[in-house]
């Protein structure tokens, strides 16, 4: 793998990383770091470090990221969907970089009993922390923001059972469970 020190992080970068989704990355991780560093007014006391892998020869056509504790972020790229540049993937790079990133700063801020298994709290944060983040300046009142934020609270109350409540919930506790 290629090793890039690009502004806000080191990358480590798969051979069969596309240019664009190698720029997408490199790009994504700079921006969230600014934000979030003006935003919360905290630095990060070490450039994290992010592996990319892609895995062209798998159907499922999805993107997974982690961050384990310290400061290290894996985003994997699954299916050919991401061989070719498309606006909407673009658009789903950044937007799961900025979410991801946010972890470097809600790790080390907040937690609850429950973080192992119901990480709701840490992970809606950084939900609304990237929203945050690609909609500078947005306000309350800007109905496209508040619009993808019903989105996700719709998502959210939809996962939840009738009788299960964010502590109870089996579907909101790992993977691609929506925050």
């Amino acid at each position: 793998p290629a090793l890039i020190e690009s502004g806000a992080a080191k990358v480590a970068i798969a051979p069969a990383t596309p240019a664009w989704l190698r720029k997408e990355v490199l790009d994504a991780a700079n921006s969230a770091a600014e934000f979030f560093e003006k935003r919360l007014g905290i630095k990060l006391e070490a450039k994290p470090g992010i592996v990319i892998s892609v895995y062209p020869e798998d159907s499922s056509s999805s993107v997974r990221g982690d961050v384990t504790p310290g400061a290290i972020m894996s985003v994997r790229f699954y299916g050919e969907a991401w061989t070719g540049y498309d606006p909407g993937a673009a658009d789903q790079v950044r937007e799961l970089l900025a979410h991801e990133f946010f972890h470097f700063w809600n790790g080390g801020i907040a937690s609850s009993a429950d973080d192992a298994e119901k990480p709701w709290l840490h992970e809606g944060g950084a939900s609304y922390a990237a929203m945050l983040a690609l909609s500078p300046g947005a306000k309350p009142s800007d109905a496209a923001f508040m619009g993808k934020l019903n989105d996700n609270l719709v998502k959210c109350q939809t996962a939840l059972e009738e009788t299960e409540s964010l502590k109870t919930a089996r579907n909101l506790q790992f993977g691609n469970a929506p925050y």
